[in-house]
């Protein structure tokens, strides 16, 4: 299990400079955060990757020789080292629809049978665009734990009967 948060900020407007100085925002991603836990509960041995792009971005920018797009290689490694991925994407706010898309397209086109799951505010909101669009193959929609649960527990027993509701 992969869950990412995408970075904030993106590529046309990013100041690297910005990023030394300390002045862009960044928090954990606390509602991934709260995923992984329910992953941890519903199996103990589950491999699992939380990702935070924007903190790796803004690490990463500290450094000379910063390349923006460090993340496709870090996912793309990820991914392919991974024995059975399930992807989640959080897509909190629209201010970051673009650095959203871009990695969903990116892991859509790499990687076409990866089971893609999208969540968040915006992605309540944006839900049919998620999967009519970006090819997402299920959206979590309003408050996740419950559902992200339930779908966690038919992913591990290979049965897509139960869908829970909001998803």
């Amino acid at each position: 299990l992969i869950l990412i948060n995408p970075m904030l900020v993106p590529k046309a407007v990013f100041e690297p400079m910005i990023a030394r100085k300390k002045g862009y925002y960044i928090f954990p991603p606390l509602g991934l955060l709260y995923l992984a836990a329910i992953a941890r509960d519903v199996d103990p041995s589950i491999k699992l990757h939380v990702v935070d792009l924007n903190f790796e971005m803004l690490m990463n920018a500290q450094e000379e020789g910063f390349d923006y797009d460090f993340w496709e290689g870090r996912l793309a490694e990820l991914i392919e080292n991974c024995e059975s991925p399930y992807i989640g994407i959080t897509y909190m706010f629209e201010s970051n629809k673009d650095t959203f898309t871009e990695i969903a397209s990116f892991i859509r086109t790499k990687f076409p049978s990866v089971p893609l799951i999208g969540g968040g505010v915006q992605a309540t909101y944006d839900y049919e665009e998620l999967i009519e669009v970006l090819g997402f193959d299920g959206v979590i929609r309003r408050e996740g734990e419950n559902q992200f649960k339930i779908f966690l527990q038919n992913a591990l027993k290979k049965d897509n009967a139960r869908i829970p509701e909001g998803m």
